[in-house]
């Protein structure tokens, strides 16, 4: 990857495919010959990063990409050896489900709350009994007194 500025603007080709791709010849600062394709006409004075995609010495211009900075940090953020594990997944994994979970749990408290005009706290205690549900099957000892004597005493 390199950065220039453009020196030198031998030649623009005519728009080319769907996407209108303008192929350049561009002479760089840096002594660098460039045949690259940009959607935008290129001007003396930018300045370009970019990588060649030909063999060097082929011909007087050599094909070339840009290269977005930002692209590049990304690929080798990706490139690194400190990729997650298999527990590090799982344990994401574990985690994901028990905030969905959660979500559900207070979803379903919120909307039996509703009917029975339940307190905040009544809110989160019953979605407690539906989380401990979801999650372990096992039925909650502490139903708050408003679930005493519905349909949902069975927790």
């Amino acid at each position: 990857m390199k950065t220039s500025k453009i020196k030198e603007v031998v030649s623009v080709g005519e728009p080319f495919g769907k996407y209108n791709i303008l192929y350049h010849k561009l002479i760089m600062d840096n002594g660098d010959k460039l045949d690259i394709g940009k959607t935008k006409k290129q001007e003396v004075g930018y300045e370009l990063t970019y990588e060649f995609t030909g063999d060097l010495g082929q011909h007087e211009f050599t094909k070339a990409r840009s290269v977005s900075p930002m692209r590049e940090e990304y690929n080798n953020y990706l490139k690194k050896d400190d990729k997650m594990t298999k527990q590090d997944w799982e344990a994401k994994d574990n985690r994901k489900e028990l905030v969905i979970s959660r979500q559900v749990a207070l979803y379903n408290a919120t909307s039996y709350c509703d009917s029975s005009k339940c307190s905040p706290n009544e809110v989160i205690e019953t979605a407690d009994i539906f989380l401990s549900w979801i999650v372990s099957g096992k039925t909650h000892t502490n139903v708050p007194q408003s679930l005493s004597n519905s349909a949902y005493s069975e927790f």
